[in-house]
């Protein structure tokens, strides 16, 4: 080490100096303060203290709605996702249906195509009879 850093170092006048300095210029800005320099550091430190924790606080409510938003916003996709049936999955797949069911199914098919050929044949009559009647008053 050279000199000059071991007396920096070592040398407690430096701390002695510095405890100087710095009382002195305490007692300097204290003692040139008067009532209404005075007045006015409690007047800002004060409004600081009371500004800086309204601010903490409104900020601590905005991340708390980003928060539960954000939330929501996840378990609102999760739950989207788990409503899509996958193909490639083995939920997707009728596995383990009986024979039984099978042919349950199969006829309430057979039955709702049956409706369905019904319904469309109602409408398909009573357009024909519209048609039918528009000819015969021409």
């Amino acid at each position: 080490m050279s000199d000059a850093a071991m007396n920096v170092t070592s040398s407690p006048s430096i701390w002695n100096t510095l405890y100087e300095r710095t009382k002195t210029n305490l007692a300097e800005t204290v003692g040139d303060l008067d009532a209404k320099k005075g007045l006015r550091l409690v007047i800002i430190v004060g409004g600081y203290i009371i500004i800086r924790g309204i601010a903490q606080k409104e900020l601590a409510k905005r991340k708390l709605d980003n928060d539960v938003r954000r939330s929501e916003q996840e378990a609102a996709a999760k739950q989207q996702e788990n409503l899509i049936d996958r193909p490639g999955s083995t939920a997707a797949t009728p596995f383990g249906w009986g024979n039984k069911t099978r042919r349950r199914r199969k006829q309430q098919e057979e039955a709702f195509a049956d409706l369905v050929e019904r319904v469309n044949q109602q409408k398909g009559g009573v357009n024909e009879d519209k048609d039918i009647e528009d000819l015969l008053e021409d």
